[in-house]
């Protein structure tokens, strides 16, 4: 497995965080790779999504702030987890470059719905761009 789809693993289980507030992280992992057969939950996997479920606050304190056009909570559940995996990386993770996690997240949601593509991109970009005041 590499690690686009490790990132994309990760995403779907941050996208089920708003579901399940009341299920742990662990709990939630434990469920997804019950139900896919041949997933293996790996250490990037894990620790990515521990990491954004013990960061949520101040992950989403980052995206709060970028956002201009809509409230926190309406935003569409596809761009929030997509920024919710790309603010964790590039805050937490240094072995993943911003313009790497930018782009997979722009990856990730174009998957989804592509109509969501320029908001990710656009909000990201203005919290890497407060990343390096």
């Amino acid at each position: 497995m590499n690690r686009t789809e490790e990132r994309l693993i990760a995403f779907e289980i941050v996208f089920s965080f708003p579901f399940y507030s009341e299920i742990e992280p662990e709990e939630l992992m434990k469920r997804y790779s019950e139900c896919a057969d041949d997933i293996v939950l790996t250490d990037y996997i894990v620790s990515t999504v521990k990491g954004i479920a013990d960061n949520l606050e101040q992950i989403d304190q980052k995206i709060r702030s970028s956002i201009k056009t809509r409230t926190f909570d309406r935003l569409d559940k596809i761009c929030l987890a997509a920024m919710r995996l790309a603010v964790y990386e590039m805050l937490y993770n240094n072995d993943v470059p911003i313009p790497v996690a930018i782009n997979e997240a722009i990856e990730i949601t174009k998957k989804y719905d592509e109509s969501l593509v320029g908001y990710v991109h656009a909000n990201l970009g203005i919290i890497s761009g407060s990343e390096n005041e």
